[in-house]
């Protein structure tokens, strides 16, 4: 979950990131913190979390058409 909203957060900031990018960084820190921990989720799960976690939080696009 974490991952996701750093992923989301720079989505917001104007600033994105490629996913790739922040799936091996949170693998790198996961890696720093202890070897016994490995970070379990592919890009795939961090776009899938990032759709539920904008559905929890009630984000709605709305994309005006002219």
């Amino acid at each position: 979950m974490a991952t996701t909203c750093v992923y989301l957060a720079c989505k917001v900031e104007e600033c994105p990131h490629n996913i790739k990018q922040i799936w091996n960084e949170s693998k790198a820190v996961f890696a720093e913190i202890s070897s016994d921990i490995r970070f379990p989720y592919d890009v795939p799960d961090i776009a899938e979390c990032e759709s539920y976690l904008l559905e929890e939080m009630k984000f709605y696009l709305v994309a005006l058409i002219e």
